[in-house]
């Protein structure tokens, strides 16, 4: 699970006033039906929870990705790229390998594209072992420690050790990646500039 026990006594300044990572995460935690979306989401993979059937599979992956995504209709070229992997051992032992395999496709997506869709695949399957790969997440990582670079599809378990680091440094412990990712979106301007 992400993120380590104990309080954090670290504090930033929002607006002038000064605020600690402990109540960024209560404001974060008051949140409530915020992410809507996100736990049908979830709910719907926990109840499809396999990836041998391509319907499900591509269901899944519509739900997953955003429009922009599929504007060349490429919906079920990934559907079946995950289907032909046979992911489901490896998600549920989560082999962080398996982001750079599945991003290891030719469609029209970005390498960003790619890692940012097939970690929140992961991560909707198996949230406690698969970070989401996010350009917030991304930007407080490289301005905390600026020796992890990040250079393309192999660079996942780098990003990885990163969101780790920034949890561990943080004193903050989430229920799961999933969480980690929308606290690092909400509070992204916070945490780079604390």
């Amino acid at each position: 699970m992400p993120g380590s026990s104990g309080k954090s006594k670290k504090v930033i300044v929002t607006n002038k006033k000064a605020t600690s990572i402990d109540e960024l995460v209560v404001q974060f935690e008051s949140i409530k039906g915020y992410f809507i979306r996100d736990k049908k989401l979830c709910c719907f993979v926990k109840k499809e929870p396999f990836n041998v059937c391509l319907q499900t599979v591509t269901e899944k992956v519509g739900a997953i990705g955003s429009p922009a995504l599929w504007q060349n209709g490429e919906q079920q070229t990934v559907a079946k790229h995950i289907l032909a992997l046979h992911i489901d051992d490896r998600l549920n032992k989560g082999d962080r390998g398996l982001i750079g395999d599945l991003s290891n496709i030719k469609v029209s997506f970005s390498d960003y594209d790619l890692l940012h869709f097939f970690s929140r695949y992961c991560c909707v399957h198996q949230p406690e072992h698969f970070a989401i790969y996010s350009s917030s997440t991304l930007k407080i990582i490289q301005s905390k420690y600026s020796n992890f670079e990040f250079t393309g599809k192999e660079s996942y378990e780098d990003y990885w050790k990163g969101v780790n680091l920034i949890l561990n440094d943080l004193d903050i412990t989430m229920l799961n990646y999933f969480c980690a990712e929308k606290f690092f979106w909400l509070y992204e301007y916070q945490l780079l500039n604390s």
